[in-house]
C-alpha cells in the first residue's frame, strides 16, 4: 500500500482534522505535504516508544506481520532519539509505524542533481530490504519500486533548498487537535490516523533534542529618517560617523524575535538546555557592501560589548578600515540586557518593544547565547526578510572584544557544540578564559600586553589545528585608535565621554597605546578566513616574555620600559615613545595603558640619522609582513610614514620651518 493510499484510507475513517493553533517545529527528517486541508501529513518522523505508546504485532500489507508503534488517541507529545550513530531505526512510512531493522554502519551515498530540481540519492550495492541513513535523513530502499540500480529518488525537496544538503528542516504545521472515536475497527488504520497527530506540542522537545537552531522572525530594515545627532534620536544608536557611501557600503538595522533557550554552561564542557520557549526581541545592525561584487563572502558577527553600559562595537572600532576595504559584511548583535536598556533610554519610540529577559523573568543574560545563535542562523538561512539584502555568505564568523569575547568564550565551550552555527571565532582580549581542546570550528585568541599581565599568561594554551593565540607587545586593552572611533559617538548619542572623564585621574593622562594593533587584527581576520576555508592554521607568534609566581605575572621589559617578546610592530621595535599596556589610577585607568613620547634628546640618541631610523622601520616591518602579522598595505603605510617623518632630522629645526605639522606628527 503506497503512501497516498494509506492517507486516503485514513482520511475515510478519521474525523476532519481541525487545524488550529500554529506550532513551529524543528524536527529531524523530511516531510511530505498534500494540498488543501490534507497538509501536514508526516512522511517520516522519528518517535521513541513512550508510556503513551505500545509496540504490537500488526499485519502490514506487503510486509506480513510487523512490530508497529501504536499510539493512543490525542497524543500530545513524543520523545525523540538521536540517530546520529548506527542503531535501531524507527521508520514511519505514510504513518504505518513500521520498526526498521538495525543498521550496522552508516553508508555514504552521493547526491545526483536531476533536471527538475530534485535530487537523487545513489548508494553502493544494497539489498532491497536494507535500511540506510544519511546524517539524520533516513532512506528506505523499496524492493521492486524506485530501486533500479539501488537508487532512491527524493521527489519533494524544499523549494528553498533544492540544491542544499539533506539536513534538519524547519516547518510550520497546524496540528490536528482531535481524532474521531468512530474510526474503523481496523487496528492498522486506527494506528495510522493516530500517527498523524504525534507532532502535537513537540516543538521545544524536538528542538532541544536535535540541536537545530531556529531562524528568528526578522523585521526591517527599520527606518532611520533622522540625521545622526538630532535630538529626537530617530536614527539607530551609534550610527556610524564614517562615510560608508564613498566605499560602496550601506548601514541598516533590523529587529529579530523568537523564543530562546537557557543553558547550563560548565567550564570547557558542552552545556545542556535548562528550558526554552522564552520570547525575546532585539536588534541587529548591518554594514555591508551595496553591490554583491564588493562582498568577499565572509560575514563578521560581533557580540556588542556592554562594559560601559551601552552597546559598543569594539571590534568594528578597531578594524573598520580593513573590513570595508576588503569587502567584509559586519553585523552587530544586541544580546544583553544592559545594552537593550541603554537603547530604550536612547529612544523608547524606536527600541521600546525590545526585550531579552522574557518580561524580566529571565535575568543574568541567560538568553543571550541562544539569541546570538539565532542571529547567525538568520544570516545563514534567511527567511522572508534577508538582513544581507541578498548577499550569499560562504563563511559566518563570530567576533568579540573583552567582555563580549568572554561571553563568546563561554559560547564556544558550552553552546557552539550544540548550535553549530558559526564557522570560526575571533576572541580579542577574552579575559583569561581557557578554551576546550576538542573544537569543531577554529578559535583564535588575540591578547594585548595588558591582557597577558592581567591573567592571560596563566590561561595560555598550546596551539592546535583548531586553536591559535597571538600576543601583541606595547598594547593596552583598549587603545587610542578605538577611542578616536568610539568617543565621538559617545558624545553624540550619550552626551558624555567616559574616557575624557577619567583620563585626568590616571597616573599618565595620555591614555591609550598608539601601537597600531588594528594592523594585526586586520591580518588575523584574513588569516582566520583562510583557516576556515582551507584548513590552514595561521602562522605562530612568540608570546610575551613573562615571569611569575602563582597568580603574580611580571612582563619583562627593556631599559625604555617596552615589553619584550610577542608580536613587535615598528612602534615597539623602533620606538619613538613608551607604549605601556597598563596604567595607574582609579577605575578603568589600568586597562587603557598610556602613550608617552620621547623628547628630542632621546630621539637623537636613538636615531642619529634619518636613514638609520627609516632602515630600522623597514627591517622590522618587512619581517612582520613576511611572518603574516600585518598586511602589505599596512606595511607600506608604516614605511611611508617613517620616510616622511622628521625623526633623525630634529637636530636642525630650521630645516623643518614652514613644513606642515601633519607631515611631522605621524602618531596614529
Amino acid at each position: 500500500m503506497n503512501q497516498r493510499k494509506l492517507f486516503d484510507s485514513c482520511r475515510q475513517h478519521c474525523a476532519a482534522l481541525e487545524f488550529q493553533q500554529p506550532i513551529e517545529l524543528t524536527l529531524p527528517g523530511r516531510f511530505k505535504t498534500f494540498n488543501g486541508s490534507d497538509s501536514g501529513i508526516v512522511r517520516r518522523i522519528e518517535a521513541a516508544a513512550s508510556p503513551q505508546t505500545q509496540i504490537v504485532d500488526r499485519q502490514v500489507p506487503g510486509h506480513g506481520k510487523q512490530p508497529c508503534i501504536e499510539l493512543p488517541p490525542r497524543v500530545v507529545s513524543a520523545d525523540f532519539l538521536d540517530y546520529s550513530q548506527p542503531g535501531l531505526l524507527k521508520h514511519i512510512i505514510g504513518g504505518n509505524g513500521i520498526l526498521e531493522q538495525s543498521v550496522e554502519e552508516a553508508i555514504e551515498p552521493m547526491l545526483i542533481p536531476r533536471h527538475n530540481g530534485t535530487q537523487r540519492i545513489q548508494f553502493p550495492a544494497l539489498e532491497p530490504s536494507d535500511r540506510v541513513f544519511l546524517g539524520t535523513e533516513r532512506v528506505r530502499i523499496h524492493g521492486g519500486r524506485e530501486n533500479h540500480n539501488n537508487r532512491y529518488t527524493v521527489f519533494h525537496p524544499e523549494k528553498t533548498h533544492r540544491n542544499a544538503e539533506l539536513a534538519l528542516k524547519r516547518l510550520k504545521f497546524r496540528a490536528a487537535m482531535a481524532i474521531s472515536q468512530s474510526d474503523t475497527e481496523n487496528p492498522m488504520t486506527k494506528m495510522i490516523c493516530r500517527v498523524l497527530v504525534v507532532i502535537l506540542s513537540v516543538a521545544a522537545a524536538a528542538s532541544g533534542a536535535s540541536g537545530e537552531v531556529p531562524v528568528p522572525v526578522v523585521t526591517g530594515p527599520i527606518a532611520s529618517p533622522g540625521i545622526p545627532g538630532a535630538t529626537a534620536h530617530n536614527y539607530l544608536f551609534f550610527a556610524t560617523n564614517h562615510d560608508l557611501a564613498i566605499h560602496g557600503y550601506i548601514e541598516e538595522e533590523f529587529f529579530i524575535e523568537g523564543t530562546a533557550n537557557r543553558y547550563n554552561t560548565p567550564a570547557q564542557t558542552t552545556g545542556t538546555v535548562i528550558d526554552g520557549n522564552h520570547p525575546y526581541k532585539t536588534r541587529v545592525v548591518v554594514r555591508r557592501p551595496a553591490d554583491a561584487k564588493r562582498f568577499n563572502g565572509t560575514v563578521l558577527v560581533e557580540w556588542f560589548n556592554v562594559t560601559n553600559n551601552f552597546d559598543a562595537e569594539n571590534m568594528w572600532f578597531f578594524a573598520w578600515e580593513h573590513m570595508i576595504s576588503d569587502g567584509y559584511v559586519w553585523v552587530g548583535v544586541s544580546a544583553q540586557n544592559v545594552g537593550v536598556t541603554a537603547l530604550k533610554k536612547f529612544s523608547s519610540d524606536r527600541y521600546g518593544t525590545l526585550d531579552v529577559t522574557h518580561g524580566a523573568t529571565v535575568m543574568g543574560d541567560a538568553l543571550s547565547y541562544d539569541i546570538f545563535s539565532q542571529a547567525g542562523k538568520a544570516i545563514k538561512s534567511p527567511g522572508r526578510v534577508d538582513i544581507l539584502g541578498g548577499l550569499k555568505p560562504r563563511h559566518v564568523i563570530a567576533i568579540g572584544e573583552s567582555q563580549s569575547a568572554n561571553r563568546l568564550s563561554t559560547y564556544v565551550n558550552s553552546v557552539n557544540p550544540l548550535a553549530k552555527v558559526y564557522d570560526g571565532f575571533m576572541l580579542l582580549s577574552s579575559l583569561n578564559q581557557k578554551i576546550r581542546i576538542d573544537l569543531t570550528a577554529p578559535v583564535w585568541k588575540i591578547s594585548t600586553e595588558y591582557d597577558v599581565g592581567s591573567g592571560e599568561a596563566n590561561a595560555r594554551q598550546p596551539g592546535s589545528d583548531m586553536f591559535h593565540a597571538w600576543e601583541i607587545a606595547g598594547t593596552s586593552h583598549v587603545d587610542h585608535h578605538l577611542r578616536q572611533n568610539r568617543e565621538p559617538l559617545e558624545l553624540r548619542d550619550i552626551g558624555t565621554s567616559s574616557e575624557a572623564a577619567f583620563a585626568p585621574t590616571c597616573g599618565v593622562p595620555t591614555i591609550g597605546t598608539r601601537v597600531p594593533m588594528h594592523y594585526v587584527i586586520a591580518s588575523a581576520l584574513d588569516l582566520l578566513v583562510k583557516w576556515v576555508e582551507k584548513k590552514t592554521p595561521p602562522p605562530a607568534a612568540p608570546p610575551l616574555t613573562t615571569t611569575g609566581n602563582g597568580n603574580q605575572i611580571v612582563i619583562s621589559r627593556d631599559t625604555n620600559g617596552t615589553a619584550l617578546g610577542g608580536i613587535r610592530l615598528s612602534g615597539v621595535a623602533v620606538p619613538t615613545a613608551v607604549n605601556m599596556g597598563t596604567n595607574t589610577g582609579p577605575g578603568a585607568c589600568a586597562r587603557w595603558g598610556y602613550y608617552k613620547p620621547f623628547d628630542i634628546a632621546m630621539l637623537n640618541k636613538l636615531y642619529p640619522t634619518h636613514s638609520a631610523y627609516v632602515s630600522a622601520v623597514e627591517k622590522i616591518t618587512s619581517e612582520n609582513l613576511r611572518a603574516g602579522f600585518i598586511l602589505k598595505a599596512d606595511a607600506e603605510r608604516t614605511i611611508q610614514e617613517a620616510r616622511e617623518s622628521a625623526i633623525g632630522r630634529l637636530d636642525s629645526l630650521e630645516t623643518q620651518r614652514g613644513r606642515a605639522l601633519s607631515d611631522i606628527d605621524r602618531t596614529p
